[in-house]
């Protein structure tokens, strides 16, 4: 029955893709969760549902590094799915490096796994996070500081990301390895405490758990509720910046700046932050980047300010970037 269900909710979510036969790319690392959804879309790729393409990517950070993606590759094997297996050093020029190893990891994994689907021209990228990732993530959140569209995690479909085993529990994947004899790679620095995530995963949450058992129900209803206020503020967001946007006699898209100015500080935030994306400007997604910004545009005086590589200018009422 929980291989059934994954499986439904996975066709659920590829409906939303509105593609005949889709091309789904999947993280696979070898590991425990990629490796049961790995059987899950295999199921739909036998159906004619999709096209499946597994992608691994070898940091190089590990002895075993090495062995897992040459385990990944026979296994794809045995069951007729391609496997393109990439290592971290063909992105690492490319690629921000973080103090934490673990953004620069994930980083690296999302440029490949780009990559990858550009490549292809795959319409998604699965990715085989479950519900204690979930969990792990708000918590992740919290401690290093987040605003309300942080905290509401991971979503099942967050284009061009599906995450069909989101409300699915670890233990109930490893059980089904189990029972049916399937082989996996474990990676001994999950157990690592000198991240952050596995300090979360070994001690935050089992102390929730025991001071009440039901914690993970409340939790998981808690992200639902700010998923939902979180989707809310940003259909008032694009309704304001609908409003207040036009393009002027030199074509260029610019927004009114006095009705910016008379904006709820929560949207200005909002709003500047999906001007941003939208514009597919290059900046470091922080309250320190946006407070900046909206302290020049709240300014009396008129001019530009740098926000490298780009430039938010104001002038006769309006601003732009440039």
């Amino acid at each position: 029955m929980f291989f059934q269900s994954v499986c439904a909710t996975t066709r659920s979510l590829l409906s939303q893709l509105a593609h005949q036969k889709p091309t789904i790319i999947l993280g696979f690392s070898g590991g425990p969760d990629s490796l049961f959804l790995l059987h899950v879309l295999d199921v739909l790729k036998n159906e004619g549902i999709i096209t499946l393409v597994a992608a691994h990517l070898d940091h190089q950070w590990r002895q075993e590094s090495a062995a897992e993606a040459l385990f990944c590759k026979k296994y794809c094997a045995q069951k007729n799915i391609e496997c393109i297996v990439h290592t971290a050093d063909q992105y690492a020029a490319n690629v921000p490096h973080s103090t934490s190893k673990e953004a620069t990891g994930r980083n690296l994994r999302r440029a490949f796994l780009t990559t990858i689907k550009n490549h292809y021209s795959a319409q998604a990228i699965a990715l085989a996070h479950h519900r204690q990732d979930q969990f792990e993530t708000f918590f992740v959140r919290i401690i290093r500081g987040a605003s309300l569209s942080g905290l509401t995690c991971m979503k099942q479909y967050n284009p061009p990301y599906l995450r069909p085993l989101l409300t699915y529990n670890k233990s109930d994947i490893l059980t089904y390895l189990e029972q049916h004899a399937i082989p996996f790679c474990l990676d001994p620095t999950n157990n690592h405490e000198t991240f952050l995530r596995n300090r979360i995963r070994h001690s935050i949450i089992p102390a929730c758990t025991n001071a009440d058992a039901r914690f993970e129900q409340k939790l998981e209803s808690t992200i639902q509720q700010l998923q939902q206020e979180d989707t809310f503020l940003q259909q008032l967001t694009i309704k304001k910046l609908t409003e207040l946007s036009h393009t002027n006699h030199a074509g260029r898209s610019v927004i009114n700046l006095s009705g910016f100015q008379n904006t709820d500080p929560v949207l200005q935030r909002r709003m500047l932050l999906d001007l941003l994306i939208t514009q597919q400007r290059h900046f470091l997604p922080s309250s320190a980047t946006i407070n900046e910004i909206i302290r020049f545009l709240m300014g009396i005086k008129g001019g530009q300010h740098c926000v490298t590589p780009w430039i938010i200018k104001k002038k006769s009422n309006i601003f732009w970037i440039e």
